[in-house]
């Protein structure tokens, strides 16, 4: 007997346009009916309830790992919700991949002004922020998006680095707000690296 496919036709046409690199693609969580048997959709929904379930796509040396939700509606029917992936840098310890900014941006205050903080690196997990006056313990300011609202981001200071340079580690205490860091930077990752992308969706259509 055939398996019951785990994807429908709509959930790998979003997946090729997660991978697509223009600007439409859409990238907040999608909600997909699973078309399958109510034996799978039910092992599905036992599996959802107990365990993180993902979708791993390799492109090149990174990882990226796409969170799916496994949710019944009222109807007890079985949707799927996929997120922006999360991007690994593949080696002896894979780490989250660090998106490096050619020009540097300043965090912003609560006014909406200009700090003296200015990212040039930036990950998931912390930042490497330009310091030009004495390097705050901590920080609590938000990161301009082009046609967004700014995430607002909270860091400790880890290390100095050298050159007005300082690590930080990002302390994340709202799911949304990271969830929104995570699409701020798979979109620049796939304006960063489109022969990536391109190969993957080659892959998908095959």
């Amino acid at each position: 007997m055939q398996d019951d496919p785990l994807l429908t036709a709509d959930e790998l046409a979003y997946i090729r346009s997660l991978l697509n690199e223009g600007e439409g693609a859409r990238l907040n969580a999608s909600n997909f009916l699973i078309d399958s048997s109510p034996q799978t959709q039910a092992l599905l929904a036992a599996l959802g309830s107990r365990a993180q379930l993902s979708l791993e796509a390799q492109i090149g040396h990174q990882r990226l790992t796409f969170p799916l939700q496994l949710v019944e509606d009222d109807f007890q029917t079985l949707h799927l919700k996929l997120e922006a992936p999360r991007i690994f840098e593949q080696g002896p310890v894979d780490r989250p991949w660090r998106l490096h900014l050619n020009k540097p941006v300043a965090l912003l205050d609560e006014r909406g002004e200009a700090s003296d903080l200015r990212v040039h690196e930036l990950s998931p997990n912390g930042l490497l922020l330009e310091v030009t006056d004495v390097a705050p313990a901590r920080f609590e300011l938000s990161l301009p998006l082009p046609g967004a609202k700014p995430i607002p981001l909270r860091g400790r200071l880890v290390r100095k680095v050298g050159q007005g340079l300082c690590a930080y580690r990002l302390l994340h205490e709202n799911e949304r707000t990271l969830r929104r860091l995570h699409t701020f930077i798979f979109q620049q990752h796939r304006l960063q690296h489109p022969q990536l992308h391109a190969k993957a969706r080659s892959a998908v259509d095959a």
